[in-house]
């Protein structure tokens, strides 16, 4: 059995948050896709000068260039796989407004990861309990569900203001 989940982008723009949110189909639990993601940031991060080529270099990599979203993340996709499926629009890249998202999530979506680069904030969300985990990328927390449930306390509504700034 697979564990889904989503990653998503933070991106501002015109005064609006955008979400570019993909689908990975294996392996979605924190300490899975979730520590992957994270550890994929730091890597960018490491190579990359400034927070705009970071987003640039992950959005293209993770997102546009996988259109389709991902089997096992960041190793096999469906667009370039022999195994290609067309998928729900659920399923494949989008970019939303951040307020639109859990109109966007599949009901099968069992995590959603995060990043937020202009903010250093990675957040982890179980779908179903819709409560935030906050991460700070320049810590040394670990990604797991253990730690999601000691700190998860952002309801959405918090999540959202602390995008904006307001908190």
């Amino acid at each position: 059995m697979s564990t889904r989940s989503n990653i998503i982008l933070v991106e501002r723009k015109d005064g609006k948050i955008y979400f570019h949110k993909n689908y990975c189909h294996w392996d979605g639990y924190p300490e899975g896709v979730g520590e992957k993601y994270f550890q994929f940031y730091k890597e960018i991060r490491s190579q990359e000068k400034s927070k705009k080529a970071i987003f640039r270099n992950i959005l293209n990599r993770l997102f546009l260039y996988h259109p389709e979203g991902w089997s096992v993340f960041n190793e096999i996709c469906y667009c370039h796989s022999t195994l290609h499926i067309s998928f729900s629009i659920y399923w494949q890249y989008e970019k939303i407004e951040s307020k639109d998202l859990f109109l966007k999530i599949a009901n099968d979506i069992v995590w959603i990861y995060i990043l937020d680069i202009e903010k250093e904030n990675f957040w982890i969300c179980k779908v179903g309990e819709k409560l935030f985990q906050k991460v700070n990328v320049n810590s040394n927390e670990k990604i797991d569900e253990g730690e999601y449930n000691r700190k998860a306390s952002f309801k959405f509504e918090d999540f959202l203001k602390d995008l904006e700034g307001g908190k």
